[in-house]
């Protein structure tokens, strides 16, 4: 991800009061966002996730979609919603689940599947809704509009240069070093 350094902006520490006992902070700096839920009840920080400005830009394109499975788990429509951010980094929900998930997720070689690590934020229906409340006028000094997705790159163009790239596939040479081993049995 190529970022313009003369058009990058800092967030200082935005406070988002999410529900009556936990606060999320938003501060960035010019590649990455930190997301930090904090406890006010017990003053206590629950979890921090940083994020790159790509992930971020992709968490809040997907805000509608996000909107969307809520209203159908909220009909208590049997849902789930599963959407890559980049990098390791996913969005999930579903039902029964009350949640929204910002998490990184890693890859099983038993399984050959991928699943979700304990580094991530959940946010309840009522607080994702004030969060989303919160993100637009958060999201105006960041200028995302100047960051390219490394899959629009040339170098993306190819099947060699697509796989290549680390961002677009994390687990891709972990895949490659177990079929390595299983190889070498």
């Amino acid at each position: 991800m190529e970022i313009n350094t003369d058009t990058a902006v800092v967030l200082p520490m935005q406070k988002l009061i999410i529900s009556a006992t936990r606060n999320l902070y938003l501060e960035s700096d010019p590649t990455t966002v930190n997301l930090i839920l904090y406890d006010e009840a017990n003053h206590t920080t629950l979890k921090k996730v940083t994020l790159m400005l790509q992930i971020w830009q992709a968490l809040c394109s997907q805000l509608n979609e996000v909107a969307q499975t809520l209203q159908a788990i909220k009909a208590y429509k049997q849902v789930h919603f599963l959407h890559y951010l980049g990098g390791t980094w996913y969005i999930s929900l579903g039902s029964p689940n009350w949640c929204v998930h910002i998490r990184e997720y890693n890859f099983s070689l038993d399984s050959m599947k991928i699943y979700p690590t304990q580094n991530g934020i959940a946010m309840k229906h009522s607080e994702w809704d004030l969060f989303m409340w919160d993100v637009g006028p958060i999201n105006e000094p960041l200028n995302l509009s100047g960051i390219e997705p490394c899959y629009l790159k040339s170098d993306h163009c190819n099947e060699e240069g697509a796989t290549a790239c680390v961002e677009c596939q994390p687990f891709f040479y972990q895949e490659q070093g177990a079929q390595y081993l299983r190889d070498q049995i």
